[in-house]
């Protein structure tokens, strides 16, 4: 998925829209989180770059951890040190996922939809990845396309 699929999906998304939601490269992300809720998903990759993998980031009150989901189940700081400066200065804790649910498809798009959707509506980060098959990665990634198509395909479709 794309930078403007991923944004047509939150602005369409009736909780998403009502809170701060964007998309970035991973040097665009704000340094500073003002309001809150506040989701984004972000590229592991600089704005000059093609882009390579989408990880998502959830901010709630001061006094929630603040949350990174990737669905390879990496930390922030695999991927960029912007990434964990982000949540440190954001967040007196945070928290992240370290469980794979993606397969080989190119699917993190979705899945960080899927997890925003969820997330948006209170279902916690580790709900959200244990509804997901530590073994089945294949099945995941056919479930979240499913799912992104059935709330979204409308909007994600005029893209393509």
């Amino acid at each position: 998925m794309n930078t403007r699929q991923l944004q047509q999906i939150m602005n369409s998304d009736t909780c998403l829209r009502q809170h701060t939601h964007a998309v970035y490269a991973s040097d665009e992300i704000p340094e500073r989180v003002v309001q809150r809720p506040a989701f984004f998903i972000v590229n592991t990759q600089a704005s000059s770059l093609r882009g390579q993998h989408w990880c998502a980031f959830s901010f709630f009150n001061k006094t929630e951890p603040a949350e990174f989901f990737d669905s390879m189940g990496q930390s922030p700081e695999y991927y960029n040190q912007a990434f964990l400066n982000v949540l440190v200065d954001n967040s007196k804790h945070f928290i992240y996922n370290n469980t794979r649910i993606q397969g080989k498809d190119l699917t993190c798009g979705q899945h960080c939809a899927y997890y925003l959707n969820k997330r948006c509506r209170d279902n916690t980060m580790r709900c959200i990845v244990n509804s997901f098959s530590k073994y089945n990665l294949k099945e995941n990634d056919v479930y979240v396309k499913e799912f992104v198509n059935r709330m979204y395909g409308n909007v994600v479709n005029e893209f393509y």
